[in-house]
């Protein structure tokens, strides 16, 4: 009778010991991480989003006409510098290309990546939108344009630059 109570108690326990293993295995764990489609570095294999590690990405277009082009160059410049929060982004000659808004076509100005205009990216965290301070200056460090741009993420932002 000793030994079947010690069988059964032995059955019992082995039941329950591999239960608890199925059932803590099937516990999913967390796994932190961008969740965010959006996102360059969108994690698929995360559960619970942490939104600060997300990293997105944006264009902006910065463009001007002739009269612009003119009155930087009659200062003795060629070139324009551009910075985004302080961080060089790259430098263009001065250009002259006609850009005029057509109200009849809708023009707008140049599009991201179109000839004869300028076009940087910039990656940031966090949010789907996000401010840049832009600073313009010339080859000989005179500021001609400053000011705040938001960018939109995979957005292509167009600066027009006026006199």
């Amino acid at each position: 009778m000793k030994s079947s109570i010690q069988k059964l108690l032995f059955v019992v326990l082995a039941a329950a010991s591999v239960s608890c293993m199925i059932f803590i295995s099937s516990c999913k764990k967390e796994t932190r991480g961008c969740t965010d489609s959006w996102a360059l570095n969108v994690c698929h294999d995360c559960n619970t989003n942490s939104p600060a590690s997300c990293i997105y990405e944006g264009r902006i277009v910065v463009w001007y006409q002739d009269t612009v082009a003119n009155s930087i160059h009659a200062g003795g410049a060629d070139s324009l510098y551009f910075y985004f929060d302080g961080e060089f982004a790259g430098k263009s000659p001065l250009y002259y290309i006609a850009w005029y808004p057509d109200p009849i076509f809708n023009f707008v100005g140049p599009g991201c990546g179109d000839a004869g205009a300028s076009t940087f990216t910039k990656r940031w965290e966090s949010n789907h939108q996000h401010v840049f301070h832009y600073r313009i200056t010339d080859e000989h460090g005179t500021e001609h344009f400053s000011g705040n741009v938001e960018f939109s993420v995979n957005g292509c932002v167009r600066l027009q630059l006026t006199l």
